[in-house]
């Protein structure tokens, strides 16, 4: 519910909503650098020089995610963002640190973790991710504006359901006048985004009865 004191992170729903972008641009995205690239270096040796520097960028986050020590998956993150900030690894490197800092209530190191992928990560699916979190970071340490003005952006795109969601959140949060409308309207512009997920629609029309949906 809106007053949950510690924020949950739906690892699952956030992928699949990153997959279904992917899935609809990626193949054009890599395309067109893989192309413009061809150009001035040689599509061989760019190829090359990007598996390699996957492969390093790769390894790093697996030990960021293979639970060899809680300094040691720090540490490989810190070195993703130093040394391979322009992959993707980086910022999922840092989107899993923030998670465990969630977990360990220390929300202040999250909050430094998702607010460096908002900064440096080119990948819209991600970046949505990255605020997302950091909105419901802010949530629950009774910032529900700073959360507001997070979620306010103009294209939401696969991840409209839940910027409508949280905003309703933050807004039940806030509790000025007018704000249990504005957190209905929001609600039900999450619900009527949510098609094939029970578990979610259930939840959500929770959260409309509490904010006073008859």
């Amino acid at each position: 519910m809106a007053d949950e004191k510690y924020p949950k992170f739906s690892e699952s729903d956030d992928m699949a909503r990153a997959r279904a972008f992917w899935k609809e641009s990626g193949k054009s995205i890599v395309f067109g650098i893989s192309l413009g690239l061809a150009g001035i270096v040689g599509f061989n040796f760019w190829k090359y020089y990007q598996e390699s520097q996957g492969e390093q960028a790769s390894s790093l986050y697996q030990q960021v995610l293979s639970g060899t020590g809680y300094s040691g998956a720090e540490t490989a993150s810190e070195t993703l963002k130093m040394e391979f900030d322009d992959t993707v690894y980086a910022a999922l490197g840092a989107l899993s640190q923030a998670k465990t800092f969630v977990e360990d209530r220390n929300h202040q190191a999250a909050i430094d973790q998702l607010e460096w992928v908002l900064e440096n990560s080119e990948d819209e699916p991600i970046k949505h991710i990255a605020r997302l979190r950091l909105a419901l970071v802010h949530v629950s340490d009774d910032n529900p504006q700073t959360a507001i003005e997070l979620l306010e952006i103009d294209d939401m795109g696969y991840f409209e359901a839940r910027y409508q969601e949280i905003l309703g959140d933050a807004l039940m949060k806030r509790n000025q006048q007018g704000d249990a409308d504005l957190a209905r309207r929001a609600y039900q512009n999450s619900l009527d985004k949510t098609r094939n997920n029970e578990t979610d629609r259930m939840l959500l029309q929770l959260k409309l009865q509490n904010a006073g949906d008859s």
